[in-house]
């Protein structure tokens, strides 16, 4: 049983060594992206895209609409005849030549904001069901571990009985023997456990799962330098693309602010008849109301808050490179980790074997070889959890920098049920 989980890992591993690109370890890109529509986060983010159009559609169209007014009198004159009067008026408020450019200047912006946002909630969820999907899988491989010790275990507990039975050994052995029978159950119980809980916490998200997780592929050195890699994951931040989309927002509300320090014109027509009819009026209106201190205020406020998102954004980009930095050296550490204790894993389980065979010959006593297949299972499992977290920290960057699934992370990426809620949205009008 052992020899085969080891000759499966070696072929997953080797067929990922021969070809970089291959993700033997992770669920199925069409699974993914069906997974992708119907997430919860990502429908929420496809509303707020959806929201954002709309929006952008009324700064086009603008709030100013015709405003028909009418009023009718009587007028009694002292001669005690009564004349009927009426009057009527069409009136709108223009904008200014150059504020419908900035208003939908305005609306891309606010889409270029949601978009950003969507790709932030993308790579977010993926990253997450990759973390969720890795972690079951390492789960897996830890209760296989120690469901090899609890069979080899139970046959030694088997052949010390024997011995005691036939006077070669004494009953203190027996309980030694019997008490890590024992503990090492109950490790299984508790990495059983821990397996059905990574399976459940998959499984409430990702519903396509297979009856058994696939093998850890074999972490990858790193190829590339880490400053290029670096660069690559700050160039790619999306954290750094809402910052930046949200500083172009500010700005441009700020011209739309100052624009409207001059205020728009409201320009109409009416008619009007008085006097028995014999008078008949027509005429233009234009009102313009007198700027004040509240608009002065709304400049300064936008002014305000276009300071503080440019600062918001090169406090981003330093947690972006600082942040990117880490992740680098973490590639390299993970990497140099796991190897380590592959090897530490490897001589571990060589000294168990050779202790196991000094027992048999009696060269050896049963505390030795209990320490000994202790610490080789204390090193394999230390193995497996640095291969899992080796491989995480690969997929995340691949993620990140667009290596992975870069249809499925790019902000503005498109799901069906978005693309058909874009049908729905406003036509531009002035």
């Amino acid at each position: 049983m052992k020899r085969w989980s080891l000759f499966l890992l070696l072929v997953a591993s080797s067929a990922c060594a021969s070809d970089p690109t291959a993700t033997p370890d992770l669920p199925q890109h069409d699974s993914v992206a069906r997974w992708l529509e119907g997430d919860p986060g990502m429908q929420a983010s496809d509303f707020e895209r959806a929201r954002a159009r709309h929006e952008a559609g009324m700064l086009r169209a603008s709030p100013n609409e015709w405003t028909i007014n009418a009023t009718g009198q009587r007028r009694r004159y002292d001669d005690g005849g009564t004349s009927r009067e009426w009057n009527a008026g069409l009136e709108r408020t223009i904008r200014l030549p150059g504020k419908r450019s900035l208003d939908t200047q305005l609306g891309r912006d606010t889409e270029a904001i949601a978009e950003a946002r969507q790709g932030e909630t993308r790579l977010q969820a993926v990253t997450d069901l990759v973390q969720l999907w890795l972690t079951w899988s390492v789960a897996s491989a830890e209760r296989r571990l120690v469901d090899e010790q609890v069979e080899l275990v139970g046959r030694n507990r088997d052949a010390v009985e024997k011995r005691v039975k036939a006077g070669d050994a004494a009953r203190l052995e027996l309980n030694l023997a019997e008490a890590d029978r024992a503990d090492i159950e109950r490790l299984q119980r508790e990495l059983e456990t821990s397996e059905a809980q990574a399976k459940a916490r998959l499984g409430a998200r990702f519903a396509e799962l297979p009856a058994d997780p696939p093998l850890l592929s074999q972490p990858l050195p790193v190829d590339e330098s880490l400053e290029s890699l670096k660069a690559a994951l700050v160039s790619t931040s999306m954290a750094l693309q809402v910052a930046d989309a949200e500083l172009r927002f500010a700005e441009s509300s700020v011209e739309r602010e100052r624009a409207d320090r001059l205020p728009d014109p409201t320009i109409g027509v009416f008619g009007a008849s008085e006097a028995f009819g014999n008078e008949r009026i027509v005429g233009l209106s234009l009102s313009v109301p007198l700027p004040g201190e509240y608009r002065s205020r709304k400049l300064g406020r936008a002014l305000s808050v276009r300071d503080m998102t440019e600062a918001t954004l090169r406090r981003e980009r330093q947690r972006v490179e600082a942040d990117a930095a880490a992740r680098v050296l973490e590639l390299q550490g993970r990497f140099d980790g796991w190897r380590l204790a592959k090897t530490a894993a490897d001589r571990s389980r060589e000294n168990a074997t050779l202790t196991q065979r000094a027992y048999a010959l009696g060269e050896a006593d049963l505390q030795t070889l209990l320490l000994a297949r202790r610490q080789s299972l204390d090193a394999s499992r230390t193995a497996a959890r640095a291969q899992f977290d080796a491989v995480l920290a690969r997929y995340r960057v691949a993620l990140a920098t667009g290596g992975l699934w870069s249809d499925l992370t790019t902000a503005g990426a498109t799901t069906t049920e978005e693309a058909s809620r874009a049908e729905t949205r406003l036509p531009d009008a002035e």
